[in-house]
């Protein structure tokens, strides 16, 4: 016999032990795995890892098709989205039915909606921080695949090998086809159609040291027959320096920049037109961890953000319109923040962090900001002077600090109770009235009316494991009350508005709530159960009681959904063949209707609720997928895999809203709108090698 040397290839284990739920002392951590995004049935076959958040407790949308999603009874707005540190503002394609991140790049999914810690901040309620994957740096691989509504692609390799590597995915649908098919003639004359690229290239500096440099760039469009239709696009770049000093420091330095452009259009007629609006951000920070401090894991640095807002601008669409050119501009914002926090080990059983953030905010010019008469109501009848900023000018300043606290006090090897606070600011707002978030809302930055959003937020929860880890259960309370957050008079006007202060009210927020969650991690049946229990509501009360809403009374939010249960589970035939299914129940949304009328004239007048005092439908779906995946039982060669899957197995017409329409006799008669009424089957089909 004779010896041989043979070298191999470089291992590479990551993870988030923050997601451990015995060990991390935060509370409220989830970490998504990329293969159970994968595994979900999901709407069009398309693996969606927003879509895939909807499965957690504590997280829900107002419907299908909406953007965004909402975290423990918080806005859309109030959740931090990163990608490689680069801030998403919309993360949705196709108005929220696909979402803008690439699951076959992602490396991990982290969701934040308890604890958040020091060096996250700008938002009031979660983050969702989504780590794309370095290339390979030893070999080539790549992956094309299709299904019913988008192909995708991606590749993967050293440049240099064991010192650059190279990630590359671009996805690109094809709905219309399946618009021609509908048997509503608006439908067949629509288009819908999304496209994305991301990319990243990684080095290895030295032995304890990674560079990386990304891209993003995604575009949208949907017209509704020829009545109307948005656009909308996002592009940006990130870098990433990370180097460990020997077996005493790690440093890190970040940054990213980009645009965020919506247009809103009406395609023909005298009054066909365009407008847009969107943002400029720009972000950049230092990081350093201490690592050779027994019991003490500390972590200090600085942040700073900039938003400049792209005016509002209104053009005529075609030769034909008659609308004349308008604009409207909103202020500039920037951000700076230090941070420190410290993960102390006090016992084997006890782990305490405490954090604080401090952070101030400057609102800037070029901007006109209007003076209003003294002891009446904001309106331009009571404009009194306007003062004027220059470029980069300070119209506010505001400031303060955002302390941070968690505790985990581990009873045994099996049982672990927590106790955590935070308080967050929010400088940036989503101007929007309507339930589902659309690319003509505008992100507006604090000023002298609008001041910063804060929120206290509190959270306690037991979490088991049992000796094994084949079962998890976990129950969490929360409680969060937050100050300042944009409340709508009635019959609001927004667009085109360069004095929103005459239409908004500075309101409250509080949600509360609970949730369950019962988990099998082991045996050829996985997966989980979940219940929510939890309520928002919120108050909009004017100086002007007859500006108020609800006469300054507390009032459901559009996304308050008191129930919500999920069951998932995964059934393995063997490794490569298994089912999936997963149904979801939720409490139907409030909604503002009609509840009587009276006549003027021949004229029916209807007389509304009050707002949100009325709830559409309940929401439920189950929907069931089949995977057949020979990567897992081909070696060489070309692999594959199929996913089949179908959803809303029995065509149920879950209720996005209800409209009303006056009958032949004059009265308002209601109707329901449902995005999707009817089973959606699908396949998708992905070649690797």
């Amino acid at each position: 016999m004779q010896s041989r040397a043979l070298e191999l290839a470089a291992v590479e284990i990551q993870g988030n032990k923050a997601a451990n739920k015995q060990t991390a002392v935060a509370t409220g951590v989830e970490l998504l795995s990329t293969q159970t995004i994968k595994d979900l049935p999901s709407f069009m076959g398309e693996s969606d890892v927003v879509k895939s958040l909807l499965i957690l407790p504590g997280v829900s949308t107002v419907g299908e098709g909406a953007s965004g999603f909402n975290v423990r009874g918080g806005n859309i707005d109030q959740n931090l989205v990163i990608q490689d540190e680069l801030p998403f503002f919309n993360t949705s394609h196709v108005l929220g039915f696909f979402s803008v991140f690439n699951p076959d790049l992602v490396r991990s999914t982290t969701l934040y909606k308890g604890h958040i810690p020091a060096q996250f901040g700008g938002r009031v309620a979660s983050v969702l921080d989504v780590r794309l994957r370095d290339g390979s740096f030893t070999e080539w691989h790549g992956s094309a695949g299709a299904g019913f509504a988008a192909a995708k692609a991606s590749m993967e390799g050293p440049l240099w090998k064991n010192k650059l590597s190279v990630l590359v995915g671009a996805r690109q649908s094809y709905s219309d086809w399946m618009l021609k098919l509908a048997k509503l003639p608006d439908v067949k004359q629509s288009s819908a159609w999304f496209n994305d690229i991301n990319g990243k290239i990684s080095a290895r500096t030295g032995k304890y040291g990674t560079l990386s440099v990304g891209i993003h760039r995604s575009a949208d469009y949907f017209r509704y027959a020829q009545q109307f239709g948005y656009q909308w696009k996002t592009s940006g770049a990130n870098f990433s320096w990370r180097q460990t000093w020997g077996n005493a420091l790690l440093t890190s330095i970040t940054g990213a920049s980009g645009k965020l452009q919506n247009t809103y259009f009406l395609p023909q007629g005298a009054d066909a037109f365009e407008l847009d609006n969107g943002l400029e951000f720009h972000t950049a920070g230092l990081q350093a961890s201490l690592l050779n401090i027994p019991r003490h894991e500390i972590q200090a640095g600085i942040q700073w953000n900039r938003n400049n807002a792209l005016p509002q601008e209104l053009r005529p669409y075609g030769p034909d319109s008659g609308i004349l050119p308008r604009s409207a501009r909103q202020e500039n914002g920037e951000e700076w923040a230090v941070f420190a926090g410290d993960e102390f080990k006090v016992s084997d059983r006890i782990t305490l962090y405490a954090g604080l953030r401090f952070s101030r905010f400057r609102a800037l010019g070029p901007n006109e900001v209007l003076v209003y008469e003294p002891g009446v109501p904001y309106s331009e009848e009571t404009v009194s002077d306007t003062l004027f900023y220059g470029k980069n000018q300070a119209s506010q300043t505001y400031s303060g600090p955002e302390p941070r606290i968690s505790l985990n006090v581990r009873i045994n090897e099996r049982n672990a109770l927590k106790l955590s606070y935070n308080r967050l600011r929010q400088y940036q707002h989503l101007i929007s009235n309507t339930t589902a978030a659309t690319p003509t809302d505008t992100w507006q930055t604090a000023n002298q009316y609008l001041p910063p959003q804060v929120s206290d937020s509190y959270g306690a929860g037991w979490f088991y494991t049992d000796g094994d880890k084949r079962w998890e259960a976990s129950l969490e309370l929360f409680y969060r009350n937050t100050g300042d957050v944009p409340a709508y008079k009635d019959f609001a006007e927004l667009l085109l508005n360069d004095h929103l202060e005459t239409e908004l009210i500075a309101g409250k927020q509080r949600s509360y709530g609970s949730e369950w969650l019962y988990k099998k991690n082991k045996g050829r049946w996985t997966g989980w159960l979940s219940y929510t229990w939890s309520r928002v509501r919120q108050q909009a009360e004017s100086p002007y009681p007859a500006l108020s809403v609800n006469r300054g009374e507390w009032f459901p939010a559009n996304f308050d959904q008191p129930h919500q249960v999920t069951l998932f589970t995964k059934y393995a035939i063997n490794p490569a063949l298994y089912w999936t299914f997963n149904f979801t129940y939720r409490t139907g949304r409030p909604v503002t209707a009609p509840v009587n009328g009276y006549q003027v004239g021949n004229v029916v007048v209807p007389n509304f609720s009050d707002r949100n005092n009325l709830r559409i439908a309940d929401y439920h779906r189950l929907d069931i997928g089949l995977t057949i995946d020979k990567t897992k039982s081909k070696l060489t060669g070309l692999k594959w895999t199929l996913n089949l899957s179908v959803y809303n197995v029995y065509a149920r017409q879950n209720p996005f809203s209800v409209y009303f329409q006056r009958d032949r006799k004059g009265l308002p008669k209601a109707y329901q709108l449902s995005v999707i009424g009817s089973i959606i089957p699908a396949a998708n089909l992905v070649f690797y090698w």
